[in-house]
């Protein structure tokens, strides 16, 4: 069940925080912000403050700030600050505090006349599934945004792999063998219709004489052993245990295996990314390739390339990004 509670934090600006919990997922702190004068010297380092304070160290927490914040003179469509702007060095501090905390600004039309004042920042722009701007009721237009409250892991499918250590290499020559010398006295329109032919004959004979098995899914833990899973196996039957009788003994022995099974799987994770770095028995280009794919999975957001910084500019959209890339990898191969 999802829940939402208020964050009391201490602030003189007008910010209010409020924390989603999501079950499995790490939290999700919204603000709603009100900066009153394009003069204001305080608000920014206050929302610094609070940033700081609400952000965790080991997990960088899940931020969506928006809200009225008053910087007529910044130009988020090209996002950069506009000829002739009062009061420049307070727009660079807020652009400057965005791009620390990797918050991407996604209203880029104007909320008030031909000005964008009314801003949607987050961290987690990959689970904002909507933005745009709406009519108001006031001189201000409205910023309408929906948030996918947990963020939609795409698990990779399993796949058929070959085990060609296990096949019966004498009788699939046999059957191409045969499938030749059938092949010499059938007649072919073409040669794509006899390399066609080809092609049908090595694929069925690879299915007859070479088994195969169901891949595991490359999101699992691969430093949970035979072991360790045992030992979560006793943990959770006795959580079940105890929770149907209720037993101060059972809990006792639940409350012993859960520290059990934590402290391992806190040394097997760190036994296993030790390894990542020292394991010479593996080429760097294996080494390489375990490395990212345990990166890869460690991300919290669902988009392959995040937003990324050229100059003092932040791009988001994705056809700028890939533009950022191929001039990046042009310029060195």
């Amino acid at each position: 069940m999802i829940t939402s509670t208020e964050v009391s934090v201490v602030c003189p600006a007008e910010i209010i925080w409020v924390k989603i919990h999501c079950p499995g997922h790490r939290a999700i702190y919204i603000a709603a912000c009100y900066r009153p004068s394009v003069s204001d010297k305080t608000f920014n380092n206050n929302l610094r403050d609070t940033l700081n304070k609400l952000n965790e160290k080991r997990h960088p927490s899940a931020f969506v700030v928006g809200g009225d914040f008053n910087y007529p003179g910044w130009d988020w469509a090209e996002n950069c600050l506009k000829p002739n702007t009062q009061y420049s060095l307070l727009h660079y501090e807020f652009a400057d505090t965005l791009d620390d905390f990797g918050l991407a600004q996604l209203v880029t039309t104007p909320t008030r006349i031909n000005n964008t004042l009314d801003l949607m920042a987050t961290n987690i722009s990959d689970q904002i599934s909507r933005t745009k701007v709406i009519p108001g009721i006031s001189d201000h237009d409205i910023v309408f945004c929906e948030l996918n409250v947990t963020p939609i892991s795409r698990k990779q499918q399993r796949r058929k792999v070959w085990l060609f250590n296990k096949a019966d290499w004498l009788g699939m020559a046999q059957h191409l063998e045969h499938t030749s010398n059938m092949s010499n006295k059938a007649y072919f329109p073409s040669p794509n219709h006899l390399w066609a032919h080809i092609k049908d004959a090595i694929h069925d004979a690879m299915v007859t004489y070479i088994p195969r098995k169901l891949s595991k899914r490359k999101d699992s833990c691969p430093w949970i052993d035979k072991d360790l899973r045992k030992l979560m196996k006793t943990r959770n039957r006795l959580y079940k245990r105890c929770k149907k009788r209720g037993s101060p003994r059972l809990e006792q022995r639940y409350l012993l295996y859960r520290s059990i099974v934590k402290q391992q799987l806190r040394r097997k994770h760190a036994a296993y990314v030790h390894k990542l770095f020292t394991d010479e028995d593996k080429s760097i280009t294996e080494k390489s390739k375990q490395f990212w794919t345990y990166i890869k999975h460690r991300c919290s957001t669902n988009s392959n390339v995040g937003p990324l910084k050229e100059g003092t500019t932040l791009v988001t959209s994705a056809k700028d990004r890939a533009e950022i890339l191929n001039n990046q990898f042009t310029s060195v191969f």
